[in-house]
């Protein structure tokens, strides 16, 4: 028996439900990181330039940069899941291969961290 059929189950199904957690965990993750982001930013907009708030500011910028900065990895991390679930399309080049298939990537994976952003602002149970 094939170590391959027995960790992937019957027809792979298992193996798609795992991907397709762990892709809805990393943009449920991005779209809390992108929250924070504004959060943090918009903190750090409202003290910019007042003497008596410099290490609040400070606090707020490296906070901002962290989560913008986690938010892009987390983008770049679905992306590289959900590209790696498609076959090449069957286009000329190998760049161009690779580049329709993780830029799409990357887009629908924002499309989804779009989507969990705005229901959970829509639902008012984050801020």
């Amino acid at each position: 028996m094939n170590a391959t059929n027995t960790m992937s189950g019957r027809n792979g199904i298992p193996n798609r439900w795992f991907r397709f957690a762990l892709i809805a965990g990393v943009v449920v993750a991005a779209a809390f990181c992108f929250l924070r982001y504004l959060e943090w930013a918009f903190s750090y907009s409202a003290t910019l330039g007042l003497a008596s708030k410099i290490q609040e500011t400070r606090l707020a910028n490296h906070r901002a940069w962290m989560f913008l900065c986690m938010f892009v990895a987390l983008e770049v991390l679905s992306a590289i899941v959900v590209g790696f679930s498609w076959e090449d399309p069957d286009l000329g080049s190998g760049w161009l291969r690779v580049s329709a298939r993780y830029g799409l990537a990357l887009l629908l994976s924002l499309l989804a961290t779009g989507i969990v952003v705005g229901l959970w602002l829509a639902s008012g149970r984050f801020i």
